[in-house]
């Protein structure tokens, strides 16, 4: 990747989500691709503020729903677990942060909110 059109370069991921924030709707980019450079229209998905997020707390760990950024990732389960409480029973059993749940119980889940 090389940056967003009329932007510096970017050398990574931290350097893009910088040049990145605030913006809305659609970005040109400008991407290396087969050797070539090139630019590509991208729109930009919003994410929830973190305050803003929800998570799910049970057996000593906390699951939210995993944040979709590539279209790559769109096939993985859709909830994370993002901590887990030593010496508790998720501990215990040998989930880490970071796995991707795909079922609780038998059961596939796509969201953390309570149904009505």
């Amino acid at each position: 990747m090389q940056g967003i059109v009329g932007g510096p370069s970017s050398r990574g991921l931290p350097e893009l989500n910088t040049a990145l924030r605030g913006r809305q709707g659609q970005v040109t980019i400008e991407v290396v691709r087969d050797g070539k450079g090139q630019t590509v229209n991208v729109s930009l998905i919003p994410a929830l503020a973190p305050l803003k997020r929800q998570g799910l707390t049970f057996s000593g760990l906390l699951v939210t729903e995993r944040i979709n950024l590539d279209t790559a990732d769109s096939n993985l389960p859709p909830l994370r677990i993002e901590f887990i409480k030593n010496g508790e029973a998720a501990a215990r059993v040998g989930l880490r942060p970071g796995d991707q749940l795909d079922s609780v119980g038998g059961q596939r889940f796509t969201t953390v909110a309570r149904s009505a």
